[in-house]
């Protein structure tokens, strides 16, 4: 009769087993589905050769001492070490053989080695990152495991079949204590493969799986290394427990054909530019004045903005007629589609290089913006020269804009500015958010917390060389200033010429006090007027830091009015 102890080890017993079993089912069921995905990568790219070259190929003293106890003989003389009594106790020749065996070099331990293995049968043993490699492309492609002696007998004949047989190769980045010989390897080979036809690159424990790709850009900077026919793959994902390897691989193959289809269209853009200025050329003078001054005059915009405007609506059209019977662009689109197949993973976080190109899509330079004088526009960012904190200009486009005669139509006396905070508001229907704004992350815009601005105080940032908001002199250089903020820095100076005369032999908190009656700054204005110097000069204490594009801009306008109209209702009674 079992006890009830005994009969709850039994049932633990059996849960164990089937939680092991459940497990193994589970990871078989995984590399089954790697396998699949890793054959469906490579058949793409029509790769049905993959060489390893690795010294951890290289037979060990262990693997040959294995080998000889399978050998079943009294004696064997090995080349380069001599005759052994393995009728002896394993440790007397044992100890013959290692002591041997540590004078060789490489190619006498190899030429050793492979003796002994062919007469056994036994084959030197290989890292598990390395046999899972194995496992995991099984059948669908043949797999060669070199060493590097092997690899420096074979190779031509790799080189050689690689047209027939198209093929991978990849080398140990530290080869002998040498951290530069895999390097060198990948170099040699594809500078001998003229036809292009080898995929070749590094398969290294010398890279994480988080930053080869840091790596790879530093190794392909040599001239003697193709960018894009160069592979850099971390043995990090040859870890059984992540299955990484064929999302790496198949990122990494995307690499040439994407440099083909670059070329392709960058040879159209080249080759369609003379054709894309000649339209321009081709502009009447009417519609030149009409196009680029008239219609850059009514939107308060740069001329040079709309010739360049004009320019890539040509260029555009051009060069899409162009590539749209281009062959190779279609064939290398259409291998690019069959590899841009993500499976299972978790979306990754952009790149550093990818903020770096959005942020230049979503925010105006304010190098340029300075340059230029441009206009105050929606969408204008501020700093406080202090405090670093941020704000964001929200009005009506054609508010904000200066026409010909100097003047605004209706005048506004104050702007609206939106604070941009660094953390996402509790309350998600007062945050706006601004993509790869400060230090590749995003902010918010708080559209719950506006403040009233003088105008004249951001048209100061306007119209200083510097974007800050500094009340001008007459003493202030001539510009890319538009006709129309001519005539608006004729009328802001004679006001600050005006005030600099009333400022005269006051405190410095006079002065303060004089400049915000006079431009109306509220007490809880965000903006504090401050005497730059003896000469009565004054700022604002804010500059002008960028400018978000649209269409976020207008999204964010749109916002801010939809929260200003919200919908508000009394108290229920009941």
């Amino acid at each position: 009769m079992t006890t009830k102890a005994e009969n709850l080890e039994d049932l633990a017993n059996d849960e164990a087993e089937v939680t092991c079993d459940t497990e193994g089912n589970s990871t078989r069921l995984i590399i089954e589905e790697a396998r699949g995905a890793a054959a469906e990568v490579l058949s793409v790219v029509e790769i049905s050769r993959i060489v390893i070259v690795d010294e951890d190929f290289e037979a060990s003293i262990t693997d040959v001492v294995s080998a000889l106890l399978d050998m079943g003989q009294d004696t064997v003389t090995i080349p380069h070490i001599g005759q052994l009594d393995l009728s002896e106790e394993r440790e007397n020749w044992e100890t013959d053989l290692r002591d041997s065996w540590d004078v060789l070099t490489v190619a006498q331990r190899e030429e050793g080695a492979s003796y002994v293995f062919e007469r056994s049968g036994s084959v030197a043993s290989a890292p598990d990152e390395l046999e899972f490699l194995k496992d995991l492309l099984h059948t669908e492609v043949e797999l060669l495991t070199l060493t590097p002696a092997q690899w420096s007998v074979d190779a031509s004949n790799i080189l050689a079949t690689a047209s027939e047989t198209p093929t991978m190769v990849l080398f140990d980045r530290e080869i002998h204590d040498d951290v530069n010989e895999g390097r060198r390897l990948v170099s040699n080979l594809l500078s001998a493969d003229e036809a292009g036809e080898i995929w070749a690159g590094l398969l290294t424990n010398t890279a994480t799986v988080l930053d080869e790709g840091t790596l790879q850009a530093e190794l392909a900077e040599h001239d003697d290394i193709p960018s894009e026919r160069f592979i850099l793959l971390s043995k990090g994902h040859l870890n059984e427990e992540n299955f990484t390897f064929v999302e790496a691989l198949r990122i990494a193959l995307m690499a040439k054909p994407a440099s083909k289809l670059l070329h392709s269209v960058a040879a159209s853009i080249a080759s369609n530019t003379e054709k894309a200025l000649s339209h321009l050329h081709s502009l009447s003078p009417v519609e030149f004045e009409r196009i680029v001054f008239g219609l850059s005059r009514e939107e308060g915009s740069w001329e040079v903005d709309m010739l360049l405007r004009l320019f890539d609506a040509f260029l555009r059209a051009d060069v899409r007629v162009d590539l749209h019977s281009n062959m190779d662009v279609q064939s290398n689109t259409k291998l690019l589609r069959g590899l841009d197949q993500r499976r299972g993973l978790e979306t990754i976080n952009a790149s550093t290089q990818a903020q770096v190109i959005y942020r230049r899509e979503l925010y105006e330079d304010k190098a340029h913006l300075a340059a230029v004088s441009a206009p105050i526009e929606l969408g204008d960012l501020f700093e406080k020269e202090e405090s670093g904190k941020s704000f964001i200009v929200v009005a009506q486009p054609c508010d904000l804009m200066i026409r010909p005669s100097g003047r605004r139509e209706p005048e506004l006396p104050y702007v609206t500015l939106l604070p941009i905070v660094s953390g996402k508001p509790d309350d998600a229907r007062v945050g706006f958010e601004l993509p790869a704004f400060r230090d590749n992350a995003s902010w918010w815009v708080h559209l719950g917390r506006p403040s009233l601005v003088p105008i004249e105080a951001l048209d100061f940032c306007a119209l200083d060389r510097e974007g800050r908001s500094l009340a001008p002199t007459e003493n202030d250089e001539d510009t890319w200033r538009l006709p129309g903020w001519d005539l608006r820095l004729e009328e802001l100076l004679t006001k600050c010429i005006s005030l600099r005369g009333e400022m005269q032999g006051k405190s410095k908190d006079d002065q303060r006090a004089l400049v915000r009656a006079k431009f109306g700054v509220r007490a809880e204005c965000p903006l504090r007027p401050q005497i730059e110097a003896d000469d009565l000069n004054f700022s604002f204490g804010i500059r002008r830091s960028g400018r978000l594009l649209s269409p976020f801009a207008r999204a964010l306008l749109t916002s801010f009015g939809a929260h200003q109209t919200r919908t508000d209702f009394d108290r229920a009674i009941a």
